[in-house]
């Protein structure tokens, strides 16, 4: 699919880990449709566009050489939750009292999420005729009351908490390298296996229990996805755009990579 075959006009943003994805004008109503890609602990200068020679993002770097770069940009917070507050709110989360970026099974904490009394830019955009898909990850509440549905978002494909693996065990097809506190055997450092798993203990506690009570979902649905995640939310993407691109609407792509785990 070539998503520029459609524009007739198009405007780039990219700013640190956030690359907002084109504005185009539809034929009804001159309202712009709104991509936003999220990269998820994405380092500023892991991009081959910030000189960085080893790693190859040549898609990336085409929207950053065919667009406008804002080389200044600061996030809103120091951390998952908070940061994607202040994306969706236009707000610095401390005015709100946003501040902990809540993991594991705080993540179903009923006082845990973004407050329903913050407007979000897919409320203002729902209102004003766009419709409005949130696919990857929220981690903005892992319960009912903060549910993306409830805050502007008529489609959800993805997870509610901090993160989630690639693929699910028993990881087939992928390499795997997982924080733990000791390695086979006893002792610290690195392990590699002849199956695909790596252990680390550089950071001194095991892999976070990224996928407890917190499934794929389609809407508010659990279901079963085995395709790798990255692969699966961009199709999901295309197939947001495919059945919406005759109206107005805004798409928040919310990856989870780089994020750990490392798979």
């Amino acid at each position: 699919m070539s998503i520029e075959n459609r524009h007739l006009r198009t405007l780039w943003l990219t700013a640190l880990c956030i690359v907002a994805f084109p504005f185009t004008v539809t034929a009804a109503g001159n309202q712009p449709n709104i991509i936003v890609l999220f990269a998820d602990d994405l380092g500023y200068g892991e991009l081959g566009c910030q000189g960085n020679e080893e790693i190859p993002t040549p898609h990336i770097d085409k929207i950053a050489a065919d667009g406008v770069r804002f080389t200044s940009g600061y996030v809103a917070g120091p951390n998952c939750s908070t940061y994607r507050a202040g994306l969706l709110t236009g707000r610095a989360s401390t005015r709100f009292g946003y501040e902990i970026n809540h993991t594991g099974a705080l993540n179903e904490d009923p006082a845990f999420g973004l407050p329903t009394s913050e407007v979000t830019i897919a409320e203002s955009l729902q209102d004003a005729g766009y419709t409005t898909g949130l696919i990857g990850k929220w981690h903005q509440g892992g319960t009912a009351k903060y549910h993306p549905f409830r805050h502007g978002f008529d489609e959800f494909f993805g997870f509610t908490h901090e993160g989630h693996y690639f693929v699910p065990p028993p990881y087939t097809g992928v390499t795997t390298m997982l924080r733990r506190k000791t390695l086979p055997g006893g002792g610290k450092g690195r392990w590699a296996g002849e199956k695909g798993l790596i252990y680390t203990t550089h950071m001194g506690s095991a892999e976070p229990d990224y996928d407890a009570n917190n499934p794929i979902v389609r809407g508010g649905q659990p279901v079963e996805e085995i395709e790798y995640l990255t692969n699966a939310l961009t199709r999901e993407a295309v197939d947001f755009i495919d059945r919406h691109d005759d109206k107005p609407f805004f798409l928040y792509l919310s990856y989870n990579a780089v994020h750990s785990p490392l798979q």
